[in-house]
């Protein structure tokens, strides 16, 4: 019985490299503009990848978008892959103030968008890092988009921010119940 075998290997402790570990969680008590992770270095020894699941809700329609470190100057690029049911769009941008992840989140009050985000090698010093994102939404857009670019600096990551509307000040923000949690991809 491998499951069997899995799961107690995983209640001794005992996770094999390769698997992912919940390492935070944060569910919003009330609205906020941005959600940020930090100490994400104390990580570094242990995990070789990290991703990000979230569930987004706003009252706007807006874009989600990604920051790292803190970091505003144009450090990011991206490409996006998106489609609606009647169309497909695309689009790439290089020299950006933060990442963007999700095209068109639709106002909610109860539901929210979808987005599964990869870090890979967050903490790798010898290279840029590279950033995945499938993302998801219902109401008057039904989009759903595949994201991918690059933190173009080789720092490691210690932190990261998510938020709508390009994290601007003033701009939309999170609702009450949106949930983003943080996952750990065992080292081998």
């Amino acid at each position: 019985m491998l499951l069997l075998g899995v799961l107690q290997a995983q209640a001794a402790g005992q996770v094999a490299a390769g698997s992912f570990d919940l390492l935070e969680t944060q569910v919003l008590a009330s609205s906020a503009a941005s959600v940020t992770f930090s100490s994400l270095s104390s990580y570094a020894a242990d995990y070789q990848h990290l991703q990000i699941r979230a569930v987004a809700m706003t009252t706007a329609a807006t874009r989600f978008y990604m920051r790292t470190n803190g970091v505003t100057s144009s450090s990011y690029s991206w490409h996006r892959l998106s489609g609606n049911g009647s169309g497909v769009s695309s689009e790439g941008n290089g020299g950006q103030s933060a990442m963007r992840l999700m095209n068109n989140i639709q106002p909610a009050s109860s539901s929210g968008a979808a987005i599964i985000i990869d870090i890979l090698d967050p903490f790798e010093t010898t290279k840029y890092t590279t950033i995945r994102a499938l993302s998801g939404s219902t109401g008057s857009a039904n989009e759903v988009g595949l994201f991918s670019g690059a933190y173009q600096n080789t720092e490691a990551i210690s932190s990261l921010s998510f938020g709508l509307g390009n994290l601007g000040p003033g701009e939309t923000n999170l609702l009450t119940g949106s949930r983003f949690s943080i996952y750990g991809w065992k080292a081998a």
